[in-house]
C-alpha cells in the first residue's frame, strides 16, 4: 500500500492498495478454494486487486474525522468506480 498523506489537509492525500487475490480468506478452505479457481478471482492469472484513490471528501455534519472515499478498483481485468466512507485516525 502507498499512501501520499497530507496533513495539513487530508482531501489531498492519496492511496494506492494492492491486494494479492491468492490471499482471500473467508474461513472455510474448500469456499477459498472456489473463490480462488478460474470460475470467480482466477487467481493464477489475476494475482493482484489494486484500488486508487480518486478523490477524499470529507464529510459534512459528521463525525469530525468522516470522509468519502472515491476511486477504481481493478479486479480480474475489469475497472469499476467504488465509493465508501473511511473515518481517517492519525496515531503517534
Amino acid at each position: 500500500m502507498t499512501i501520499d498523506w497530507d496533513s495539513a489537509d487530508p482531501t489531498r492525500s492519496s492511496v494506492t492498495a494492492r491486494i494479492a487475490t491468492a490471499s482471500l480468506a473467508t474461513g472455510a478452505n474448500h469456499r477459498d478454494e472456489r473463490l480462488r479457481s478460474a470460475e470467480f478471482f482466477d487467481v493464477d492469472k489475476f494475482p493482484t486487486a489494486t484500488f486508487t484513490t480518486e478523490t477524499i471528501k470529507k464529510l459534512e455534519g459528521e463525525e469530525p474525522d468522516s470522509y468519502a472515499v472515491t476511486g477504481t478498483m481493478r479486479l480480474h481485468g475489469v475497472s469499476g468506480k467504488l465509493e465508501f466512507p473511511a473515518t481517517i485516525t492519525v496515531e503517534p
